[in-house]
């Protein structure tokens, strides 16, 4: 995992074509879609009215996990077992070693270059999870390769 310093606006990667992570919780509301109400969920929903509905049918039949939305670059990433819960440390790590999976499949699949791809992601469970990013890093670190980039927002 690496870190880039300062502050980032993570969708201007996404415009250069690259897979970003969009923290996720496992809520599903009476409208049959995942709740997506605050920070990089809700961005990604409003410019992708169709997502929570597509995750919430993912997560009715394969249950809370990481999501890859290939067509439209992104990662759905649990960190929450509920919308009203803080981030759970043991969800990430979970979800940390199920996007590493992912990524490494890749190199089997002829349509990933992983010479140009990276992957872009939050500060996953500190903002709206309110877990403490030291914590955090210490799991994305033992985790992910440094095809994973953090970003901290602006």
């Amino acid at each position: 995992m690496i870190e880039l310093e300062g502050k980032h606006d993570i969708w201007k990667f996404h415009g250069e074509g690259h897979y970003i992570v969009i923290p996720i919780n496992g809520s599903i509301n009476t409208y049959r879609e995942n709740v997506m109400g605050r920070g990089l969920a809700l961005q990604a929903k409003r410019r992708y009215n169709e997502l929570p509905a597509i995750t919430a049918r993912c997560i009715a039949v394969r249950g809370l996990q990481v999501f890859e939305m290939s067509i439209l670059t992104l990662f759905m990433f649990p960190t929450k077992f509920a919308w009203k819960y803080d981030s759970d440390i043991g969800l990430i790590r979970r979800s940390c070693l199920q996007l590493q999976e992912i990524a490494d499949s890749w190199s089997n699949i002829k349509h990933h270059d992983w010479s140009i791809k990276k992957i872009y992601m939050p500060r996953v469970g500190c903002g709206n999870g309110n877990l403490n990013w030291n914590d955090v890093s210490l799991i994305l670190d033992e985790i992910l390769d440094d095809r994973f980039i953090v970003v901290e927002d602006k």
